[in-house]
């Protein structure tokens, strides 16, 4: 089944939201190198900068779960993407490690319902048979973002410095917000049969079923097991692999062109040959690129580009069959609660997976890091693991 021009028109305003989203949260790592220079911050600092947007978001998911889906979706997500931009100006203000740590607080508060809502909406408007390929285009932000966004980004940090990416976001967001109200409808078939409100409802409802608790299982392994290296590559391929932090956007632009072009593939392959088997060969592909990346040594730029560019491919060639596998088990009237949740695990998973991965990395006298192999090693296990967990959602 084709998607509809209506259909798509929200689908490419939900992928701006997301890309703004994502580039807010993702721009932060590949700053690490000069963040760390200019704020004098040791990996474990970075690590706690990273993680608190993660846990500040995931606090908000949680409470999400409760109200969630007593608000009409499209308000709520627009609420949230708005203070979610004022938290990002306020990034492009900071001028301490301190206060930066407190706007990264800021935008996690209210970023951290929004991939929820999306997820929801998605979910709401979008057939069962089409979500596959809905899905594959929302997450393409991810790929824009990376492809667009972060080489522009670390650029404009190079010309002037590291604020400047933060204030391109939050302006960038100024724009979004009237296309979200104009095309985005109302959402507010699942408030039909409100019942009054019941604190204990919506975390049963969240626990209701195997699937649920499996599916929260797998984002954990999945999250957990990618955030333990994903927020490090940018100073290990300086420290050790002999990248300079000009030559840095050419990791983004180069991987989010393989993902982008992959990204729609993967949605429509998850709807003609099943979720999990596209979720297997991706987890096989990525438990490869994980070993590589994480044991690199210094080699040629264009050797280190082919595997972060694969590793990049893999992050959403898991995420997509196994966000629409994990859709299709919920009911319509609790879907924004559970999918809050889901948010909440994967925010909080992300957070500590950082924390973790921060207390393991060390660096040298001479600027290397050490132990990344062993990061390496944690991502490894836990993408094994969601092999066997994705296989118990029904």
């Amino acid at each position: 089944m084709k998607l509809t021009r209506a259909e798509l028109t929200i689908l490419f305003t939900l992928a701006l939201v997301q890309f703004t989203h994502v580039m807010d949260f993702m721009i932060i790592m590949p700053l690490s190198p000069q963040l760390m220079r200019v704020l004098s911050i040791n990996p474990q600092q970075f690590s706690f900068l990273v993680s608190s947007f993660n846990i500040a978001a995931g606090m908000s998911a949680l409470a999400g779960v409760f109200i969630i889906d007593r608000l009409d979706r499209r308000r709520a997500l627009v609420f949230n993407y708005m203070g979610f931009v004022l938290g990002t100006f306020s990034c492009a203000m900071a001028n301490t490690y301190e206060t930066l740590i407190i706007s990264r607080i800021v935008a996690g508060l209210f970023g951290g319902m929004s991939s929820a809502l999306i997820l929801s909406i998605i979910s709401d408007i979008i057939p069962a048979q089409k979500r596959g390929a809905s899905m594959g285009i929302v997450m393409s932000a991810f790929s824009l973002a990376s492809i667009v966004g972060i080489p522009v980004g670390l650029q404009l940090a190079q010309w002037f410095d590291w604020h400047t990416p933060f204030l391109v976001v939050g302006s960038l967001g100024l724009l979004v917000i009237p296309l979200a109200l104009k095309f985005i409808p109302p959402i507010n078939g699942h408030l039909a049969n409100l019942q009054p409100f019941n604190f204990k409802q919506p975390l049963q409802n969240v626990f209701n079923s195997t699937a649920k608790i499996y599916s929260l299982v797998l984002t954990a392994c999945l999250m957990f097991g990618w955030f333990i290296i994903i927020p490090f590559i940018s100073p290990y391929l300086v420290g050790n692999v002999g990248f300079t932090e000009g030559q840095l956007p050419f990791i983004y632009l180069t991987g989010g062109a393989f993902s982008i072009l992959a990204s729609p593939l993967v949605g429509y392959f998850s709807d003609k040959f099943g979720s999990i088997k596209v979720f297997y060969v991706a987890i096989t592909l990525s438990v490869i690129v994980l070993f590589l990346l994480t044991h690199l040594e210094k080699v040629p730029m264009w050797h280190a580009l082919i595997i972060t560019s694969l590793l990049f491919l893999c992050s959403g060639s898991r995420m997509i069959p196994a966000q629409s596998l994990v859709s299709k088990s919920i009911d319509p009237a609790t879907r924004g609660s559970f999918m809050s949740f889901n948010s909440f695990v994967q925010q909080t998973s992300s957070g500590i997976a950082t924390l973790i991965g921060g207390s393991i990395m060390v660096r040298t006298a001479n600027g290397s890091f050490q132990h990344y192999e062993i990061l390496g090693y944690i991502a490894i296990s836990f993408s094994l693991l969601a092999l066997i967990v994705i296989r118990k959602i029904k």
